[in-house]
């Protein structure tokens, strides 16, 4: 189940995920935006690598989206995506 606040989608034309459940455990999604930055941390704020959750979550990111970033170029100061804001 995939539960989502569209904060955000309308006014920036982005939607980013901050928070995941999974498991019963709780996870905080760091980062702004379409930047190529951040984590996915534990409930102690410890960094998620190479778990069985991080190469599901990536699994499903990708399996259940047809959106791609693009990276900045000159008719677009950030990067971008070509697809749904909402995938």
């Amino acid at each position: 189940m995939i539960c989502t606040d569209k904060t955000g989608t309308l006014t920036t034309n982005q939607m980013t995920v901050q928070t995941l459940w999974y498991n019963n455990h709780h996870y905080t999604v760091t980062g702004n935006g379409y930047e190529p930055y951040g984590t996915i941390l534990d409930e102690k704020q410890k960094k998620v690598v190479d778990s069985e959750f991080f190469e599901l979550f990536i699994s499903v990111g990708v399996l259940a989206s047809n959106a791609h970033i693009r990276a900045e170029d000159e008719t677009h100061p950030h990067r971008w995506v070509i697809g749904d804001p909402t995938e």
